[in-house]
């Protein structure tokens, strides 16, 4: 769009140059109302697209008719300046159809008709004017050659735009995930917890967050097998996947059998269950490995912190908090849940035992 300002600019210099007294006069005025005032529409309006992206078929329609105006008025200029018998040259309409095939990255239907629409009326104007048929039919046939090239430098650019979009979607969701659970692994996990966090302090909602650690995995390893250790582990993170009902809600792998889960929005009432629900589905899983393996003990520790925006705890601190929770309850025997007692804790920089969370490789 900047450009098209520039060569704006550029050809009002030249319109000073080569016209003058009433002929400058009219093309100035046919300048500004054609092409003028559709580029600054088609400026403002990519600005309004950058935050209203859902009304992509208004804007494009917009982008057309302003991009055929300007082209009508490069064609009105020069029919001006043939009547009066000064030169302008021909070849200045194809950068209109540059903009019109290539930059303005339309869909390839609004290209196509805004370029055969240019076209006709430059071939109109032109014969409308006077100049001869052959030179008439010669012009159409570059600028129709010429816009063809722009469509299928549209097509291309526009299908390597898709290609590159997928492949950076795709390489976005390997960094992010983790291979084997498909959950969000740690390091996504603290950088969108701490959105989660903003949103909660600035909406002044709570937020639980949940480390859930299995208890007695090694045991499924060593007896049935890694590849059914791994289902374990998948069956987990989809119970877990089953609690992310908002947005905002998280939840990750941290590595091994060690899991957690932000819950926005969510009060004391609502935690308890949702962990109740957990140690539930965990202990459905573990009945069905015992008929496999009699000495299954598979089970389920969740440590949880809940946090409101008074509490000033960073995430890290929160995970620290979450972590001594379950703590106890491993020291108790496992297989519980244990809401943290925060009163003990000031915000302060990760302890080694914070740190385990956040510093070991990520899954």
């Amino acid at each position: 769009m900047y450009f098209a300002v520039l060569c704006m600019v550029v050809f009002m210099y030249l319109d000073f140059m080569r016209f003058s007294g009433e002929l400058l006069k009219d093309v100035l005025t046919i300048r500004v109302l054609f092409q003028a005032i559709p580029i600054s529409i088609l400026v403002l309006v990519c600005k309004w697209q950058q935050t209203n992206s859902n009304h992509k078929a208004l804007f494009h329609l917009v982008l057309s008719i302003a991009v055929i105006l300007i082209g009508y008025g490069h064609a009105e200029i020069l029919v001006t300046a043939h009547e009066s018998a000064r030169y302008f040259p021909k070849v200045g309409l194809v950068i209109i159809l540059y903009y019109a095939g290539i930059i303005l990255i339309m869909p390839l239907l609004h290209s196509v008709l805004s370029s055969l629409i240019i076209i006709a009326i430059a071939a109109t104007k032109y014969h409308a004017a006077g100049i001869v048929y052959e030179e008439v039919l010669s012009i159409s046939v570059f600028y129709a050659a010429f816009a063809a090239c722009c469509l299928i430098m549209n097509v291309v650019c526009s299908q390597m735009l898709r290609n590159n979009l997928k492949l950076i979607k795709h390489i976005d969701q390997q960094a992010n995930t983790d291979n084997l659970t498909q959950l969000c692994n740690r390091r996504y996990f603290f950088e969108k917890s701490v959105t989660g966090q903003e949103v909660a302090n600035r909406e002044a909602k709570p937020l639980a967050i949940m480390l859930v650690d299995l208890d007695h995995f090694k045991q499924i390893n060593d007896n049935l097998g890694h590849d059914q250790g791994d289902c374990v582990l998948i069956q987990t993170a989809n119970v877990l996947r089953s609690f992310c009902k908002r947005p905002l809600d998280i939840a990750a792998r941290f590595g091994g059998d060690e899991f957690v889960l932000m819950l926005y929005d969510a009060d004391e009432q609502y935690v308890t269950r949702v962990c109740t629900q957990i140690i539930e589905q965990i202990e459905s899983i573990s009945q069905k490995l015992s008929k496999r393996d009699p000495e299954n003990e598979l089970g389920v520790s969740v440590g949880v912190v809940m946090y409101q925006k008074e509490d000033n705890f960073d995430i890290k601190t929160l995970i620290k908090i979450a972590d001594s929770a379950l703590y106890e309850v491993k020291k108790k025997g496992k297989n519980d849940y244990q809401i943290a007692d925060k009163t003990q804790f000031k915000q302060s920089a990760p302890t080694a035992t914070a740190c385990r969370w956040i510093d070991s490789p990520a899954s």
